[in-house]
């Protein structure tokens, strides 16, 4: 879930929180679709929040994986 473009997009937001998901898209310099979806999945993650006045922002300050390979 965590691709190279939600992390750009994560410390984007922690740095600079926007106020939507088209000048987020153009201050990442990527397609409004594309960051819409990232977005979304990431607000499932719980990684994004959306304010009521649809701002968006981001509270991660670390995230730790731990891969487990099944022998």
């Amino acid at each position: 879930m965590l691709t190279p473009k939600r992390l750009d997009l994560l410390r984007h937001l922690r740095r600079s929180p926007e106020s939507g998901i088209r000048p987020l898209a153009r201050a990442l310099g990527r397609d409004v679709r594309r960051v819409h979806a990232d977005g979304v999945a990431l607000a499932e993650l719980g990684r994004v929040l959306r304010a009521a006045d649809g701002g968006l922002s981001s509270e991660v300050d670390e995230i730790a994986s731990t891969i487990r390979i099944a022998a």
